[in-house]
């Protein structure tokens, strides 16, 4: 009824995960050394030096981080550069419709054939040999129920 994909082969699948496991052992023992490495220089250092290296980092990094969002804002940044808030526009007849364009409109035939599948939908989901075939149309169509409760509450509103 519904198209399924081909999975890859077992053979594939365990290539692929050994390759990756390969990397991430290779990455993280490169962090590894990097970490003893840092905390060797940084173990070197006194009170003073680290307190005096942290507030420069901070200051160098904060003060940059402020620069560009300033600089972001500013007028006199470069067009590229710069962000411009634009203010919108509200049409000036959005809350009557706009003229020439009409609601959509239902008809009661259609209403009937989505009532209809909504209780078809409805009984799939409660009969234990349907569950299947319901689950397999909701992973096909994911949004598929919530646009029918959509449809619904519009006829609704507009029948009203």
């Amino acid at each position: 009824m519904f198209l399924t994909k081909k999975s890859k082969c077992p053979k594939q699948v365990n290539l692929q995960n050994n390759v990756a496991k390969v990397i991430a052992a290779f990455l993280l023992s490169r962090q590894v050394r990097l970490t003893s490495f840092m905390n060797k220089r940084v173990n070197r250092l006194g009170k003073g030096s680290k307190c005096f290296s942290l507030f420069t980092f901070c200051f160098l990094f904060g003060g940059f981080s402020f620069y560009s969002l300033i600089s972001t804002f500013s007028k006199s940044g470069t067009p590229g550069n710069r962000l411009e808030l634009l203010h919108l526009q509200v049409p000036k007849y959005y809350e009557q419709g706009i003229p020439g364009i009409k609601e959509p409109q239902f008809h009661l035939k259609g209403l009937l054939r989505l009532h209809q599948f909504k209780s078809f939908m409805d009984s799939l989901k409660r009969s234990p040999g349907g569950k299947a075939l319901y689950e397999s149309i909701i992973q096909e169509r994911p949004g598929i129920l919530d646009s029918i409760k959509q449809l619904d509450e519009t006829s609704y509103l507009q029948l009203k």
